[in-house]
């Protein structure tokens, strides 16, 4: 028997498990399709989110005012987990942007900076889910987009699966971040190949979804 295909990523259904006695050992694990698809989503989605965490830490208009007109600034301090999501984020695109320019013999990004790092990253993104750290490059992108929701969303945040993309001729993943608890804010709702809803168009979402599920149905009749 040939060996089973399997996902290197570790919260993916695909991961290897246990073989039977007799059952050929599984063929080099590397991310299924869908694994694949939301690491390249994240690592694009990186710039956006490190942008978000520096618009959440400036200072609100009011706070502004009072240091402008002498009074003493009663805000909340500077969010230490946004501060840490960025730093986070930047020293792991590092990281891995130095692995591919040792290994490959390739010029670094001009600038070490997370649009550049990512952009990079995209390029090289073949060779990285193929190298033997694949699967730690992988995890890690994935977790330091998931920090950075986190701090801008509530630390009870999560990610929950919606289901196939609505749009016409998409099959990604769609989600959204979602948790218990008042301090989980609205967010968008995203599909792993780029389409959003944000709250205003949920209704409209929530109409293609139960048109898409009966569509299902009657093809199941028929």
């Amino acid at each position: 028997m040939a060996g089973r295909m399997v996902c290197a990523a570790r919260d993916c259904e695909r991961t290897a498990g246990p073989r039977s006695r007799g059952q050929a050992p599984p063929v080099a694990p590397r991310l299924c399709v869908r694994c694949r698809r939301r690491v390249e989503a994240d690592l694009r989605r990186l710039p956006v989110l490190y942008a978000e965490c520096e618009q959440a830490l400036v200072p609100s208009s009011w706070m502004l005012t009072e240091r402008i007109t002498g009074g003493r600034r009663t805000g909340p301090a500077l969010d230490e987990a946004l501060m840490a999501a960025r730093s986070d984020m930047l020293a792991v695109l590092a990281c891995w942007a130095g692995l591919v320019a040792e290994q490959r013999r390739v010029a670094r990004p001009a600038r070490r900076e997370v649009g550049d790092l990512c952009r990079y990253l995209v390029r090289h993104l073949d060779w990285l889910l193929a190298h033997d750290g694949g699967a730690e490059f992988a995890a890690e992108i994935v977790a330091v987009a998931d920090q950075a929701r986190r701090a801008l969303h509530g630390p009870k945040a999560v990610r929950r699966v919606l289901g196939t993309c609505v749009h016409t001729g998409c099959d990604g993943e769609m989600y959204a971040l979602s948790g218990s608890g008042e301090e989980v804010r609205p967010t968008d709702v995203r599909c792993d190949r780029g389409h959003t809803w944000p709250p205003s168009r949920w209704l409209e979402l929530f109409a293609r979804m139960n048109q898409d599920q009966i569509s299902r149905r009657v093809k199941e009749i028929r």
